[in-house]
């Protein structure tokens, strides 16, 4: 969402930076392990990717609703920043209600409409004319 609707260009992983496991069979829930991880070296991209993630928690690798996991209750919300509509947010829908607002969203949604139709990223002479729609 941050680099395809944002346009936000984010840095390679740092060196060593390990990964979340995805099969952690702890006691701690999605969110938790990455609030534990974005305490690493990790945390200068983290803050922008975790919210929006845990945004969409209620929803399973099926896309099946839940509303618990690990037997704890999901916590959706989240708080954007470096956006044109920053500010908290309690839930998927609050999330997609900002991003409708954005100005920024529009700009970056029209500049990869421009690529996909050309099949090709704009020059440097085209770019503003990406950015008109």
């Amino acid at each position: 969402m941050l680099e395809q609707m944002l346009c936000m260009e984010l840095p390679l992983p740092p060196p060593g930076g390990a990964p979340v496991e995805a099969g952690d069979t702890s006691n701690l829930t999605t969110r938790e392990r990455f609030e534990q991880h974005a305490e690493s070296a990790c945390a200068s991209c983290h803050k922008f990717l975790d919210p929006i993630g845990f945004a969409f928690e209620n929803f399973d690798a099926a896309g099946r609703y839940r509303d618990q996991e690990k037997g704890k209750p999901i916590d959706t919300a989240g708080v954007l920043s470096d956006t044109d509509v920053d500010g908290p947010f309690q839930n998927s829908v609050e999330l997609s209600s900002r991003f409708a607002g954005s100005e920024r969203i529009r700009r970056c949604i029209a500049n990869q409409w421009f690529r996909f139709a050309l099949g090709r990223s704009e020059t440097e002479n085209e770019h503003a004319l990406a950015q008109l729609s």
